[in-house]
This record gives C-alpha cells, sequence and structure tokens, in this order.
C-alpha cells in the first residue's frame, strides 16, 4: 500500500469525451474538421489572418487558434483544507492566444497562479471560471501553475476535483494524490 499513486486520464473534446483514444488521431481529425472549406487557411501558411496590429486581424486569429492542454494535478488531502495543485502546459497549435479559461471545482478558491507571461487572473463566481491573461499572444506554449484550496476536511463521497481548461480541442492529465 502506498499513500501515493497517479492515474492517466486522457479527455478529447470533440462533441464527446473520447477515452483511451490517440490524442493525436483526435486533433488530426478536430483540425481536419476547422480545415475543412478553409482554402484562405492554406494560401497563408496556416494563419489566415496575421497580427497586424489591427483588431481584426487578431480577433480572427483568436477565433481560428487550436489548442491542446496537458496537465498534472496533484490533490493534497489533509484533516483541515484539500489543495489542488496544477500544473497546466498549454499548447497552441494553430493561432495565437492571450488568455485561457478553466471551469475550476465547486467550493475551491484560487491560492496562487503563475506563468513566465501571465498579466493577471481573476475568477468569475457567476460561472466558477478561472480567466487566466497573459502579457501577449503567444504562438508555442506556455505553462500555468494554478494552487487552489477547499477549507475543511474531504467529504465522505469525495471525488478528485476537477480543473478543466476552456476553449481547447483537448486535453488530458496525470492525477496524483
Amino acid at each position: 500500500f502506498t499513500t501515493f499513486s497517479t492515474l492517466a486520464v486522457e479527455v478529447v473534446r470533440l462533441g464527446q469525451a473520447v477515452v483511451g483514444r490517440d490524442m493525436a488521431e483526435a486533433v488530426r481529425q478536430k483540425i481536419d474538421g476547422v480545415n475543412a472549406g478553409n482554402a484562405a487557411d492554406d494560401a497563408c501558411g496556416g494563419h489566415a489572418a496575421e497580427p497586424d496590429g489591427d483588431m481584426g486581424g487578431l480577433r480572427q486569429l483568436a477565433e481560428q487558434r487550436l489548442v491542446i492542454a496537458r496537465g498534472v494535478l496533484v490533490d493534497e488531502l489533509t484533516a483541515g483544507y484539500e489543495r489542488l495543485h496544477a500544473t497546466m502546459t498549454l499548447r497552441i497549435v494553430r493561432g495565437a492566444a492571450d488568455a485561457f479559461r478553466f471551469r475550476l471545482p465547486a467550493n475551491f478558491e484560487v491560492t496562487e497562479v503563475r506563468s513566465p507571461q501571465l498579466s493577471r487572473w481573476s475568477v468569475v463566481a457567476a460561472d466558477n471560471t478561472l480567466d487566466v491573461k497573459l502579457a501577449e499572444a503567444v504562438r508555442d506554449q506556455v505553462p500555468i501553475e494554478i494552487v487552489a484550496t477547499r477549507p475543511g476536511p474531504a467529504p465522505i463521497d469525495w471525488t478528485f476535483p476537477q480543473l478543466e481548461p476552456l476553449d481547447v480541442a483537448g486535453h488530458s492529465a496525470v492525477l496524483g494524490v
């Protein structure tokens, strides 16, 4: 018996959850679906709109972005609190991104957010999401570390808290308790 265990979980959002499927194949299908009928994308080397200083170009680039998230989530359980440590790496496959959103687990309060490009972060209580804003748009990948705490002991019907990246083509995570 060990006090530390891990579980690999892979979820791809293509209208339904797909478990145990090759992430690359699922992403390839998503890219093919997005590119269908998008001749301008091919003509511009994978980017239909380059950021040229005008907000219209940036908006088009953001709308065409394709992001894959990979994470490591470790849940710390004590008699007095539960603390979730998450390290998410968001890889921008196409386009650029300067903001990311995450659905927070119920009853958790975000206490820290760190990233080399971090500008600011905020929690939107109405839909229980964390908004992370970067100092500038990135085109490759960005790591984001999130720490969230829930006071009190774990409930009897405890399940692993879910921190879900939003607006991504797919995500996978390794969980540790």
